[in-house]
């Protein structure tokens, strides 16, 4: 099943790959386009977050690499499926409506995994926490966002660092 790799994990492995040094994004991006392939929505949305993400809408570095990963079918596109029950019970459970809007899109699109550090897929009443305290809701999976995205939709969210396929 496709994965899902959010704007700041793409950027840090942007910065890894550009700074030849592997680490753990690196790492994931790898496996993942060795063993299966990443799918973003067919409407660029999160193309175009990547985008911004790794220095604004145009970057020629980042539109190379895009479009290599297309050509080579390692990003499948896939319809964003909207459904305003999904993004409801998202924002009900405090996740704001652009991180909800990644799940929405995830649950349509069949998506088994979420590869993100956001702290608002894990817990959002943390979002003001200290950085420890913020790595141990990410790394350990803890909170009750990650927990309802788990059970709600059988996906999975996961950081680079613990990430296991």
């Amino acid at each position: 099943m496709p994965y899902f790799l959010d704007a700041n994990c793409f950027k840090k492995y942007i910065d890894e790959t550009l700074h030849d040094s592997t680490g753990d994004y690196s790492a994931v991006v790898s496996y993942i386009l060795k063993e299966d392939m990443l799918t973003v929505d067919d409407e660029g949305i999160f193309v175009q977050e990547w985008k911004q993400t790794t220095g604004g809408a145009y970057n020629p570095f980042v539109d190379d690499l895009i479009s290599s990963w297309l050509a080579e079918g390692r990003i499948t596109l896939s319809e964003f499926k909207r459904d305003v029950k999904v993004k409801r019970k998202l924002q009900q459970q405090g996740i704001p409506s652009i991180d909800a809007r990644i799940v929405e899109f995830c649950a349509g699109a069949g998506v088994s995994t979420i590869v993100s550090e956001d702290i608002d897929l894990y817990e959002p009443t943390q979002k003001q926490c200290s950085p420890q305290k913020r790595k141990k809701y990410v790394c350990n999976k803890m909170g009750s966002a990650v927990r309802f995205i788990r059970k709600q939709f059988h996906i999975e969210v996961t950081c680079c660092c613990h990430f296991a396929p």
